[in-house]
């Protein structure tokens, strides 16, 4: 429904009632910072009995809900959401309410002053704790004490930060969230935790205040802050990487994968709101594997920084891993851990002479993600000396990988498994191989004739295929 169809079918009713009802929270603020609201809240003085009297039907929803001050009338078949106002007769995690006719008394206990405003359905606003001058000044504070709001429900901690990455500035300084009672956030589900980090993580302001995310401590609850820790204890060359160690690389990577994104803001957008958020968690675990595989190698005669180079596909598991305990879809899982394993191979794409190995890359469908990844990469590298790699612009430039892109899909394969079976081979461990190394003679020699192509899988024929390297 659009807003004048819920003040004349929902909000008016109520009033004729003799109640009061009132569009609240996001909504309103909203409209006062000048944005579109994706949706409207309701909130009345009428409890669920009384909203019983005023509307005929209800969603099965409310049966559960009511008691909590939720109902859910059914208006021209839409489930409506309205909420009682309620006040805390107790302080705490689980503060017990009660129903109440004040909205100040309801306000007391919400979130944040710019999600404490109520608007009637003739447009005035009501305000009680500063709400409307924070809208005007951008500023995100808690209503009241924010130790207490923290406290009465710790997911307000992942809410501020989400509030800050979409572009709220924070009435605190860094040091006074810090200094606030570590939280306890045992009760508050995986599944909450992931919708607030998903919106966070896309948010265009999230490396702005990323300061804010471990100081507040969810860095820790989701399980960044002992890879973060694990980072710093490795060092990278000095030449390469004269930004320091690993996590400050990965700093620099993030900051630069977000104003990556942002410029895809600034034109017509690509990506969705959670391929951004993707990425965002791309930037942060592409260099996972680096002090685990610096560990394993150890440092090189005459160097004083471990040998790395096998951390993506050390790194790959441990993206997974990561990415599986947050709750995310397997096949989020599967796109970072992919991610993190190929992320090394955008290096030596530029080396490749072979179609078929630069199209193993360039036709997988994580291509542009790998693409975004390399650039971010790139730029939080500060070099001191120049090295073969001739950076993912040029690299995209040169004539074979630009075929290969232009390309787009891998040609099918000529000679099948079937094919192999026919021609007397019994099915076994090489068969993978054997089709691969035809595919690639196919690809490469631009090989079409299925009896030449067959002796190559065969091993019956001269060509010598090399797939590693």
């Amino acid at each position: 429904m659009t807003k004048n169809e819920i003040a004349h079918k929902v909000l008016a009713p109520i009033e004729d009632a003799g109640f009061k009802a009132y569009f609240v929270g996001g909504c309103v603020r909203d409209e006062l910072m000048g944005k579109e609201p994706h949706d409207y809240d309701i909130c009345t003085d009428a409890t669920p009995i009384e909203l019983h009297q005023i509307f005929s039907k209800f969603s099965n929803v409310s049966e559960n809900s009511e008691p909590f001050g939720v109902t859910m009338p059914l208006i021209d078949g839409e489930e409506i959401e309205i909420a009682t106002l309620r006040k805390d007769i107790t302080k705490g995690r689980h503060p017990k309410i009660e129903f109440t006719r004040s909205l100040e008394e309801d306000a007391l206990r919400r979130d944040f002053t710019v999600n404490a405003l109520y608007e009637d359905q003739y447009g005035e606003v009501y305000d009680f704790v500063g709400g409307v001058d924070d809208c005007k000044r951008n500023l995100l504070r808690f209503v009241g004490v924010a130790e207490e709001r923290l406290a009465e429900d710790p997911l307000r901690a992942f809410r501020f930060v989400r509030f800050l990455a979409k572009g709220f500035e924070p009435a605190y300084t860094v040091d006074e969230i810090a200094a606030l009672p570590k939280l306890d956030f045992s009760e508050v589900s995986k599944e909450r935790q992931l919708k607030e980090l998903r919106q966070m993580l896309a948010g265009p302001y999230f490396m702005v205040y990323f300061d804010y995310f471990t100081a507040i401590g969810i860095d820790e609850v989701i399980g960044l802050r002992a890879i973060f820790e694990d980072m710093k204890t490795c060092k990278q060359s000095p030449k390469f990487h004269s930004e320091g160690d690993v996590y400050e690389h990965t700093k620099l990577v993030m900051k630069a994968m977000m104003a990556l994104l942002n410029q895809d803001i600034e034109r017509e957008s690509v990506f969705t709101e959670n391929d951004r958020f993707l990425l965002m968690l791309a930037a942060i675990l592409h260099d996972v594997g680096k002090a685990p595989a610096g560990r394993k190698n150890g440092c090189k005669p005459n160097r004083d920084y471990p040998d790395v180079h096998d951390h993506d596909v050390i790194g790959a598991p441990l993206a997974r891993d990561f990415a599986h305990n947050l709750g995310l879809t397997n096949k989020e899982v599967s796109f970072i851990g992919e991610l993190t394993r190929l992320h090394m191979r955008m290096h030596t794409l530029c080396q490749m002479t072979s179609d078929y190995k630069i199209l193993r890359i360039t036709s997988r469908k994580e291509f542009p993600a790998l693409v975004m990844l390399a650039k971010a990469d790139e730029m939080g590298c500060i070099k001191t000396v120049e090295d073969d790699w001739v950076g993912i612009h040029n690299t995209l430039q040169l004539p074979r990988v630009k075929h290969c892109i232009e390309m787009g899909a891998m040609p099918k394969q000529i000679i099948t498994g079937n094919d192999l079976t026919y021609a007397g081979l019994a099915p076994g461990p090489d068969f993978k191989h054997r089709l691969e190394t035809a595919h690639k003679y196919q690809i490469d020699k631009k090989e079409t004739r299925k009896d030449v192509l067959l002796k190559v899988a065969l091993g019956t024929t001269s060509p010598k295929v090399v797939l590693n390297g």
